[in-house]
């Protein structure tokens, strides 16, 4: 939850923050008539947030919408950096503006606030009346009241500060937001096609987009840049002792808002950083046998209600399985690399991805931002993706849930993209929306071509990915966690066909022609993602009847010819060793 708590403080604080410099620089050069347009503004973007909010939820083309508003935005900010320049050049009775201008800065004030506050209003609504997950409101409320707080800094440094303080801070924090909010309509432009070049500039500039890895460290830089420029600045204005108590709140002000920014500069190094997640490293031991990834083996999670809960374990034929001492949720490897996905559960519980070898030692790890659900890995052990819910439902069955789905370098844990970054396609036209949740990734001989699973307005597609490109295209309906034969000719997958209770069924799809037929023979519902076997049977996992906590592997040939029988007892997510 930590993405949503920073994204939810970022735009908190672009959606405000302007406002209030706004009303901190016509307060100070004693303008109420301009003082009281920008306060009216502030009302009105705040009461009419949520109906922006509910019609942005259902605007089709919300890129468009956002470049749109994003330029404005920007043009706002340039309009505003000049009439600051002829404002302080000097003058030192500024006329008072127009009625027309009073308007447009209450048009302005709004704009500036719901652009951003109508993603915090659909993003609280689906956390409160969709999710009710408890996690997610906490972190969107933590963020709303931390940007307050950035917001009330600036309030009380205003104040304080000597006029020409307060115009140095005004240009330096206009030339910044001028900055980031071109920026931000560049790269909702090149996403929305309207720029030569799109998908090379959305590619480049996604890291420091509001979506981005940078985008909170940008919203930081905006906040705070402007107030060091006072403090340097603010010594130089001293020159009596009825001026010395105003560097004193002014430092502590902006010692306040820097020590906030290093606290999310923080979370985010926790974020890529293999360090203090909470978790040791274990060595590969274990009471009995030692778990190995021989050619021809299974590594598979224990389930079985004893010692070897939960843990790494595999088996080859004929012999008897090995533990390794990883604990793991799921279980993705290949070409001698391998991915565990791991919860802690205490007070708090933290989640995280360990990153191992052939040898089943762990050699890094990396933090999540929910709970496990998928996770695979190339064939050749290059490329990873992992799969986790980001609210407290953890369920495909649930009617609304959010996932976040990640392809990651195996080699070093890089991040190489989130899905919902990746530009999606369907019969050759670009579609987004708000509710695009991604998961149930498989990889292609070639790991930059892989399939994956996208739910959106309720109905869920196969799509086809392609890491170079960072491109998804649409390929049909119902079909959920994809998974690729060793011959990569055909896509074993579950398709929603039953009621609530028991959805799904087993199929498999022809890749060339995208024809499909029913493993007729297993008749249960399976909420897993298939694993084959070889390139005529299929691996997965069914949890035992109720009240048992106890799954099993199951293995059925996918045209039928035999009844599905048990595989390996008291296991769960098997990993074939090829």
């Amino acid at each position: 939850m930590i993405n949503l708590l920073l994204r939810t403080w970022s735009q908190t604080i672009q959606a405000f923050l302007p406002v209030i410099v706004a009303l901190v620089w016509l307060r100070r050069q004693d303008d109420e008539a301009g003082a009281g347009a920008v306060r009216r503004g502030l009302i009105g973007g705040v009461l009419l947030t949520p109906l922006v909010g509910l019609w942005f939820q259902h605007v089709a083309r919300q890129s468009q919408l956002e470049a749109s508003l994003a330029w404005t935005a920007a043009g706002i900010a340039l309009t505003a950096l000049l009439a600051s320049a002829r404002t302080f050049a000097g003058v030192s009775n500024p006329r008072r503006i127009s009625s027309i201008a009073r308007t447009a800065l209450v048009l302005a004030a709004i704009v500036l606030i719901v652009r951003q506050t109508m993603e915090v209003a659909v993003v609280a609504w689906v956390a409160v009346f969709e999710l009710r997950s408890s996690e997610a409101i906490l972190a969107t409320l933590g963020g709303l009241g931390l940007g307050l707080g950035v917001v009330v800094t600036y309030v009380v440094a205003g104040r304080a500060a000597p006029p020409a303080v307060v115009a140095a801070a005004i240009r330096a924090f206009g030339v910044l937001y001028l900055a980031q909010a071109t920026l931000y309509a560049v790269h909702e432009s090149a996403e929305s096609g309207w720029l030569p070049f799109s998908s090379a500039v959305h590619a480049a500039t996604e890291p420091y987009g509001p979506d981005g890895i940078y985008g909170p460290l940008g919203s930081g830089l905006v906040a705070v840049v402007p107030l060091l420029v006072g403090i340097a600045l603010n010594g130089r204005e001293r020159t009596s002792k009825s001026a010395a108590p105003q560097p004193r709140r002014l430092a502590l002000a902006t010692l306040a808002i820097v020590l906030l920014s290093a606290a999310f500069a923080a979370f985010r190094h926790h974020q890529v950083s293999d360090e203090g997640s909470g978790f040791s490293i274990p060595a590969n031991s274990s009471g009995g046998a030692t778990a190995v990834a021989a050619p021809g083996s299974i590594l598979f999670r224990g389930t079985g209600l004893g010692q070897g809960y939960g843990l790494l374990a595999s088996a080859a034929p004929g012999g008897a399985p090995g533990i390794a001492a990883l604990a793991c949720e799921r279980i993705a490897y290949g070409g001698g690399r391998g991915l565990c996905l791991q919860a802690k559960r205490a007070l708090f519980t933290t989640y995280r991805a360990v990153l191992f070898d052939s040898t089943l030692t762990a050699s890094r790890t990396m933090p999540l931002d929910g709970s496990p659900s998928r996770a695979r890995v190339s064939a050749d052990g290059r490329v990873g993706a992992i799969t986790v819910f980001d609210t407290g439902i953890h369920s495909y069955s649930a009617t609304t849930f959010s996932t976040i789905t990640l392809l990651i370098d195996m080699t070093t844990g890089e991040r190489l993209g989130n899905l919902e970054e990746f530009s999606t396609w369907r019969d050759g036209v670009r579609i987004k929306a708000a509710d695009f949740n991604f998961w149930g990734v498989t990889f292609a001989r070639d790991p930059t071509t892989f399939y994956a699973t996208l739910r959106t307005a309720g109905v869920t597609y196969l799509v086809r990915g392609d890491l170079a490109l960072r491109k998804l295209t649409v390929l049909r309906e119902n079909v959920e966690c994809p998974s690729l034969s060793p011959d990569n000719r055909r896509i074993a997958f579950k398709k929603r066909v039953g009621p609530a209770s028991a959805p799904w069924r087993l199929y498999v799809l022809d890749v060339d022609s995208l024809t499909e037929h029913e493993i007729s023979t297993e008749h249960r519902s399976v909420d897993d993602q298939i694993e084959w076997l070889d390139d005529r049977q299929v691996l997965y996992g069914v949890p035992r009847p109720s009240p048992s906590a106890v799954s099993d592997v199951w293995v059925t040939p996918v045209d039928g010819s035999a009844e599905p029988r048990m595989f390996l007892p008291e296991a769960e997510s098997p990993v074939v060793v090829r």
